[in-house]
């Protein structure tokens, strides 16, 4: 995100944003909002039963810059091979992680754009077998990739 649209943005914070507790004055119609889309009907259904409310895409292959995984209050960002991963039942749907990242690579579940969709899906299927380890930071790097992601060719500058 261009900074100027960065510095527009109410800031996230640590402990507030994810509804742990109240946010600062003048913050509650940004949380207000994160609420109800958290609470939107037919996300579980839509992902079988996990929801996903933000996705990493494309943007990110081969990129891993790491910002979300240092501004996630509650470790939810995992480490693959060429991406990262939002884990869908760790999730808090705070919305740290999107202004942060440098790519654009983070979309609210609703405004994934139509060319990066199949993203979504990857997110969840990426925790298939891998379930809920109960944070990022214990499990380290996967070691391992959504087959959608694997198959890409090389992304970003020189390739």
């Amino acid at each position: 995100m261009p900074p100027i649209l960065r510095a527009a943005r109410p800031p996230t914070r640590r402990g507030w944003a994810c509804g742990r507790s109240r946010p600062p004055r003048g913050e509650t119609s940004y949380c207000a909002a994160r609420c109800d889309r958290a609470r939107s009907p037919g996300r579980a259904a839509r992902s079988g039963g996990n929801t996903v409310t933000y996705v990493i895409t494309q943007a990110c292959v081969d990129v891993l810059d790491k910002a979300c995984i240092d501004e996630c209050p509650v470790d939810c960002i995992y480490e693959g091979d060429r991406m990262l991963y939002i884990h869908p039942d760790e999730c808090v749907d705070c919305g740290a992680c999107e202004p942060v990242c440098p790519v654009e690579a983070i979309y609210y579940e609703d405004d994934v754009p139509d060319k990066w969709k199949d993203f979504y899906n990857a997110n969840v299927e990426f925790f298939s077998d891998l379930g809920s380890p109960g944070g990022a930071a214990k499990t380290g790097k996967v070691g391992r990739d959504h087959p959608m992601v694997a198959a890409l060719p090389p992304q970003g500058e020189g390739h």
